[in-house]
């Protein structure tokens, strides 16, 4: 899946263009105001996964924006608006940055973005780190578990859904609204109450026992 992933960003890095490393006229011409973020999660697995859902607002007509994300494994980025999907290219820029930029300008008015990626467990320090007891916590996570806007971005509302095998249990510094079962795994789902600073969020992964 690794390999496939950065593929795939090879192959979308080579579409016809804007030079990635060109510098966006205005990051906060395109605003978040709500997202959905999808984590699954197996402390046994050698990686995870991860799917943020945004809804955004286009002040205006722009090309180019930048998500803090410090993860080289990006395998997809989508922009739709009204008219249907935006064609665009994307890709690193510096060590902690993702360009996204579209082969025609998004218009004002509201936007969709979808950002899938795959990972491995850090040791310490950024995104997932997994301890040696099998625990996973989700630390300094915006900007490297997750990718978000820029720091001078408005906070938007979060639900955060972390798909985790049954012998696991989920915690977060979020307001809890269920657990679903199916096939061997549970969804525990978290929902912020308005809008939440991302550098905030806080998950962890843990052992748990089965009840009978």
């Amino acid at each position: 899946m690794l390999t496939l992933a950065l593929a795939l960003v090879a192959t979308l890095l080579a579409v016809p263009g804007p030079a990635l490393t060109s510098r966006p006229a205005d990051t906060l011409a395109v605003v978040p105001r709500r997202f959905v973020l999808d984590l699954v999660i197996d402390p046994a697995s050698a990686t995870w996964t991860g799917s943020l859902r945004g809804w955004l607002t286009v002040r205006r007509p722009v090309r180019a924006f930048v998500l803090r994300f410090a993860n080289p494994t990006t395998s997809r980025v989508e922009m739709n608006q009204l008219a249907g999907a935006t064609p665009l290219a994307f890709g690193t820029r510096g060590r902690d940055s993702l360009l996204v930029v579209t082969d025609r300008p998004m218009v004002a008015g509201p936007a969709g973005l979808n950002v899938g990626w795959v990972a491995a467990f850090a040791d310490t320090g950024r995104g997932a780190v997994r301890t040696g007891r099998g625990a996973v916590a989700i630390v300094r996570g915006a900007g490297t578990a997750y990718p978000a806007f820029p720091r001078a971005a408005p906070a938007a509302a979060w639900t955060v859904d972390v798909h985790v095998p049954a012998g696991s249990r989920v915690r977060a510094n979020l307001p809890s609204a269920g657990i679903t079962r199916q096939l061997g795994w549970r969804t525990w789902e978290f929902v912020s109450r308005g809008p939440l600073d991302p550098d905030s969020l806080r998950i962890s992964v843990v052992a748990a026992r089965e009840r009978r």
